[in-house]
């Protein structure tokens, strides 16, 4: 048991060491002035997306997400040139996220890619790629479904974006406040 979360612990390390500082503070700047974030994702990875624009909604930033690429697509045909694209994607791949990318470049919109795979379509197309792996390796089809890596990521990025000024501010915290009288 230990030697697994000894292996997670490592290729968290491995992840932060291989993230390029100065693209992270690119991203956090992207999303504290976006008007708003259209997060685009597919599949097994649709559930980040959802937990990324929840947790954005929580920090004052509003965003589109949906499991269904046909609703990312209409939010990204209806984005202002002061929002922002999120491409999730393990595997830099996934047509739809590509499509949306390719989308969001016609209209000018800068976009942030969170992909385990450098060379691939997603980072290829994105202003800024957060890479979720702590190796370079090659693509293969026969790939794991567990998403702790991009999940990480995530985290880190919403860690730095949180501005509790703003949560205040904007009242982002008052739903919490709201549905907390359902908690025990």
């Amino acid at each position: 048991m230990e030697k697994l979360f000894q292996e997670y612990a490592q290729t968290m390390l491995a992840i932060g060491s291989r993230i390029d500082a100065d693209v992270m503070w690119n991203c956090v700047n992207l999303l504290k002035t976006c008007k708003e974030a259209h997060i685009m994702a597919v599949g097994n990875t649709s559930p980040l997306a959802q937990y990324m624009g929840f947790r954005l909604g929580r920090l004052g930033i509003k965003s589109t997400y949906n499991v269904a690429a046909e609703y990312f697509m209409n939010h990204v045909n209806l984005a202002d040139e002061d929002d922002l694209l999120i491409a999730i994607s393990q595997s830099g791949t996934s047509r739809q996220v590509i499509q949306g990318l390719e989308l969001g470049k016609e209209k000018g919109l800068k976009s942030i890619a969170i992909t385990a795979f450098a060379q691939s379509p997603v980072s290829n197309l994105a202003d800024y790629v957060l890479l979720s792996t702590g190796k370079e390796e090659p693509f293969s089809f026969y790939k794991g479904y567990a998403h702790m890596n991009e999940t990480a990521v995530i985290d880190a990025l919403l860690n730095f974006v949180t501005n509790e000024e703003l949560i205040k501010t904007t009242q982002a915290d008052k739903p919490e406040m709201i549905l907390s009288e359902y908690k025990v």
